[in-house]
Parts: structure tokens; C-alpha cells; sequence
């Protein structure tokens, strides 16, 4: 797979798999993503009213963690927790938010971030698939 390098680092950092009660095999992945380009909204710092604090410290890259839930090679594309200097709605490619303002609010990976994960776990050692676009 060839592409544009993106600069973003998608990296597994944890996974945990088990057979479940109800007869299929469940898994969790814990994922850490870094780098790239994200939203204008997550590329100055803010405090926790959404002011302006003026740009970040020289060197300063986003990451986020998220988690996934994999049950018989399905991954559900809602994230099971998410969190760090921005959120992964930060990659506005790879995640987005659905029913904001509700109970159901989530935010879910999209289909590239979904292609980002499967190049990630394929380790494709030429390019970091994980971090170019396909």
C-alpha cells in the first residue's frame, strides 16, 4: 500500500482477548494515536470554559488514547473511552461525534480510521501504513 505520509502515529498500546459466556470471542484494544494535522478547534490551547490561551508550548503534538471493542472480528465502532491533550475527534478523518447533546452521545471511529487500525495491526513495515492515507 502506497500513500501520502499524514505524519499521524496509530500504536496498539494494549489488547486483552477472552472467550465470552455467550459463546464468542471478545477483545479490547487500548490505542494511542499521535501527530498529524488536527481541527482548528483542538490546535490552540483552551481552558475548561473553550477560551483561548494562546498557541501550545514549541514541540507540542497532539495525542489522544482511545479503546475499541472487537467481538468476533467485529469491531464496534463506537469508542468504549477516550481521553488525553485532545480528544480523537481531533482527526476529523478518522473519528467523529454522533448525537451530540444526547444520552446516546458518542464518538465513533470512521471507515479510514478503521483502515488506519487494520494497517496498524498489519504492522506494514515499508511505510507505517498507519500513518499514511490510503
Amino acid at each position: 500500500m502506497k500513500g501520502t505520509n499524514t505524519g499521524i502515529r496509530l500504536t496498539l498500546i494494549k489488547a486483552d482477548e477472552w472467550d465470552g459466556n455467550d459463546g464468542k470471542r471478545h477483545r479490547r484494544e487500548q490505542w494511542a494515536i499521535t501527530g498529524g494535522e488536527v481541527s482548528s478547534k483542538w490546535s490552540r490551547k483552551t481552558d475548561s470554559m473553550g477560551r483561548d490561551l494562546g498557541p501550545h508550548e514549541p514541540g507540542w503534538e497532539p495525542s489522544s488514547r482511545f479503546t475499541l471493542w472487537v467481538v468476533d472480528d467485529h469491531v464496534d465502532p463506537r469508542l468504549a473511552s477516550y481521553g488525553g491533550a485532545v480528544w480523537p475527534t481531533a482527526w476529523t478523518d478518522l473519528f467523529q461525534a454522533k448525537h451530540q447533546g444526547t444520552r446516546q452521545a458518542t464518538v465513533e471511529i470512521t471507515d479510514k480510521g478503521l483502515m488506519f487500525r487494520a494497517a496498524a495491526l498489519d504492522g506494514a513495515s515499508d511505510m507505517y501504513a498507519d500513518v499514511r492515507l490510503l
